[in-house]
């Protein structure tokens, strides 16, 4: 786990040291107009900036920053967000005389009519900083929440900037023209409505001064977080710190571009940097069985039905940036993919970037799908779930999908279990390619082939290995994806011409893939207290699923079979009591087709020892469709 650093945060009576006061009642120097009228305040420290407001007689305003402007005059920096000039709002306070020089708004705030409106927490809001942000929160009404909760949060965004900005090198998110109280960047804690938090953008102000390139479409923006989380997790301190790590990267993204036809890497990102600052409270794995179940949906798929159960997939593929990240260092993302983002629009984005980067957007879309397959990711112990199997090849012959065909740049894996010879496989699409994975568990390492759409591969050497179809058309609409179908011709060959490998892979964290073929035979390992195997297969309407399972070596090992809906709901258990291996079937009823999850377990704590299961759906159902929705 990362040590959390602690920042020494401070709630000050006044801004001598350049961080807010607790409330602004208390500021430690303050304005009020000089005159018996009230006062413009302006964008900048100058008459040349657009007024932003007017400070009214009686009201204070708390200062938080001076500058001389042009015209010779010094001018104070408020924390409603205005300058007001100091020959017409009078100071007063024990710190007004030692308020910092600070630097003026960049000079699109010169363009600015008025101010973003931000979150109003009311006359008791209080407020945490250091040089680059602000934390705002109460202690009281609607939004209240604590001093520690506060202080956690602010612990929080400091991790946040210092591994994201600091570390990984990608840029401050663009100042604002005093939205916040000061051009530094700004968290509200607040009482949300079933969101965790979010990244609001404001302004698109062109370009970004904290890069030395020039953009287009930067903005400024502000974070919003729950302000408890109690209700939305177990752990309320660690959702809190994950929601930071993720929305302040989106944040960050406005500093490239905002609203980017192609929104693909935007969450990739998020997600992927929750894994990077906290990857012990992250709730990336939570999302990759999106990518891993349904491989075949193309490359950045999105859906824009609100009741579609993968509408959030694209948070799935964090294992893609992942894969980036490892081939070409998180350094990358920045300096290619999110500057090509600022360039480009759409699905040009990847193209270009894989430009940059030397390599075919297929072999870095053939690369991750090779990382789930053997589980080689950033966070290997931390997985939930293996890739989905389109089909188990058994003999020669001919193999169509089972399932669906397979999107723009989606793929579909088949297991090869047998190792008895060498063997052709032919492919029925010239916009399609195989890459071939064979296994070696002995030596812990993997040998990949790139097989185009014919191609002979020995397979002796290996325990197993899998056939990987990719359809290299790339997608211009991520919304309105099509699948292609294919067909895998396999056939026994005496060649000597055969595949030669291109490179090994580390497969140390790999386990065996789900197989959902109409019959599957899966294998699986049960230790000491600690593992549950699940298990999901797709049974329509009048379909019976058949398990059965059995131990491998210790016969004294004791075997519990539950099945399981997707919400949890438990709809049929066996369990070997009278020393028989338990069998199960059980029949959908329902009008609807239903992904259940089978579970194998022990029945007893005791249990250590490999198993085998048998997966078999009744091929003589009344259903007369296994497409999967598309």
């Amino acid at each position: 786990m990362l040590r959390r650093r602690v920042v020494g945060y401070t709630v000050l009576v006044g801004i001598a040291l350049g961080l807010a006061g607790a409330t602004q009642g208390q500021a430690a120097c303050s304005v009020t107009p000089a005159g018996n009228q009230g006062v413009n305040m302006r964008g900048g420290p100058g008459t040349n900036y657009p007024r932003a407001d007017v400070l009214s007689v009686g009201n204070l305003a708390e200062v938080t920053g001076q500058r001389q402007g042009s015209d010779g005059q010094r001018w104070w920096r408020t924390f409603s967000g205005g300058w007001v000039r100091s020959d017409v709002a009078r100071a007063s306070g024990p710190g007004c005389e030692s308020v910092p020089v600070v630097q003026p708004p960049p000079d699109y705030c010169l363009r600015r009519e008025t101010l973003s409106k931000r979150p109003d927490l009311g006359p008791d809001e209080r407020r945490l900083g250091t040089e680059r942000f602000v934390v705002h929160y109460t202690t009281k009404g609607e939004h209240a929440t604590t001093e520690a909760y506060a202080q956690a949060a602010a612990e929080a965004l400091e991790e946040s900037f210092s591994i994201q900005i600091d570390r990984m090198g990608w840029p401050l998110p663009p100042p604002d023209c005093g939205e916040g109280g000061d051009e530094r960047f700004d968290l509200y804690l607040l009482n949300l409505e079933g969101v965790f938090g979010y990244a609001q953008s404001e302004v698109q102000v062109g370009d970004n001064p904290f890069t030395p390139q020039v953009e287009q479409y930067a903005s400024t923006s502000h974070l919003v977080v729950e302000n408890d989380m109690e209700g939305y997790s177990d752990d309320p301190l660690g959702a809190m710190r994950a929601t930071i790590a993720h929305e302040l990267h989106h944040n960050i993204q406005f500093s490239f571009d905002f609203g980017d036809a192609y929104g693909g890497p935007a969450e990739w990102g998020a997600v992927w940097m929750e894994t990077q600052v906290y990857p012990d409270e992250e709730d990336a794995v939570g999302y990759s069985y999106m990518l891993t179940r349904h491989p075949d949906l193309c490359l950045g798929w999105q859906t824009n039905d609100e009741n579609e159960p993968l509408r959030t997939r694209i948070y799935g593929e964090w294992l893609i940036q992942d894969s980036l990240a490892r081939d070409f260092g998180p350094e990358d993302l920045h300096r290619v993919l999110w500057r090509n983002i600022a360039d480009y629009e759409g699905f040009d984005v990847m193209l270009a970037s894989a430009n940059q980067w030397g390599m075919d957007i297929i072999d870095i879309r053939a690369r991750a799908a090779i990382r789930n397959l053997l589980v080689d990711h950033t966070l290997p112990l931390r997985w939930l779930e293996p890739v989905y199997v389109e089909r188990i090849i058994t003999e020669a012959g001919n193999y169509p999908i089972y399932r669906d065909g397979v999107q723009e740049l989606g793929v579909d894996y088949l297991l090869i279990p047998f190792t008895d010879g060498s063997y052709e496989f032919r492919l029925n699409d010239a916009q399609m390619t195989m890459f071939l994975v064979g296994l070696d568990r002995v030596n812990s390492r993997a040998s990949v082939f790139r097989l185009g759409t014919q191609a002979s591969v020995d397979l002796r050497p290996f325990s197993e290995s899998y056939l990987i179809v990719l359809n290299t058309r790339t997608p211009r609409d991520q919304y309105s994806c099509r699948f292609t179908d294919w067909q895998v011709t396999v056939s026994e060959t005496s060649t000597s011409q055969v595949a030669r490998p291109e490179f090994d892979w580390d497969m140390s964290n790999y386990r065996t893939a789900m197989q959902w073929a109409p019959v599957e035979v899966w294998r699986g390992y049960l230790r000491l207290y600690k593992d549950v195997f699940a298990h999901y297969v797709m049974v329509y309407p009048g379909e019976m699923l058949n398990v059965a399972a059995t131990p491998v070596d210790d016969p004294s090992l004791d075997l519990l079979i539950v099945i399981y809906d997707e919400a949890g709901n438990e709809l049929a258990s066996e369990d070997d009591t009278d020393g028989l291996n338990p069998r199960l079937s059980w029949t959908n009823t329902s009008d609807t087709a239903l992904e259940v999850r089978v579970t194998i377990t022990g029945a007893v704590s005791n249990i250590r020892g490999e198993f085998e299961a048998v997966v078999a759906i009744d091929q003589e159902a009344v259903a007369a469709n296994r497409t999967f929705p598309r």
